[in-house]
């Protein structure tokens, strides 16, 4: 049974629920800008993920820019910025495909990652080996950009 999630008292945690809503504005003007995205919205994912969770390291990998007037899940345009609206709440990693994703990553995208490391404040080349050899979680962001 689904009900409104702002109405929830006492309030939806990620310890408590699974999830949680806050308030975070961005400095993104153009959310289908993909450069913009990771130039401003990637750190600032990685500092709101880091304030949620209390983690060391967050690494943003990806993200996808979904429109309620597209069809299907994941039909990009001559962009690559349009998928269909999820219309479910999911999840998108399970036990065991989590560390089969950290692998790919490793694999397709070794050289052009970036690691917040929020020990020192300062970001380094991310490693994926020592990062899956450590406890890790998967988080996603909705956010509503109309």
């Amino acid at each position: 049974q689904m009900h409104d999630a702002r109405q929830l008292m006492p309030q939806a945690s990620l310890e408590a629920r699974g999830f949680e809503m806050r308030r975070f504005p961005s400095a993104v003007r153009d959310f289908k800008d993909d450069a913009e995205l990771r130039q401003v919205y990637y750190p600032e994912m990685q500092h709101l993920v880091q304030k949620a969770t209390g983690c060391e390291k967050v690494l943003v990998f990806d993200h996808t820019v979904r429109e309620s007037t597209v069809q299907e899940l994941n039909n990009m345009n001559e962009k690559g910025v349009a998928a269909g609206s999820v219309v479910r709440v999911h999840c998108d990693y399970t036990k065991d495909s989590a560390p089969k994703r950290i692998q790919q990553l490793l694999e397709q995208n070794r050289d052009s990652m970036y690691l917040a490391d929020f020990s020192d404040g300062k970001g380094s080349t991310v490693d994926l080996e020592e990062l899956a050899s450590r406890r890790f979680a998967f988080v996603n962001v909705w956010r509503s950009i109309r």
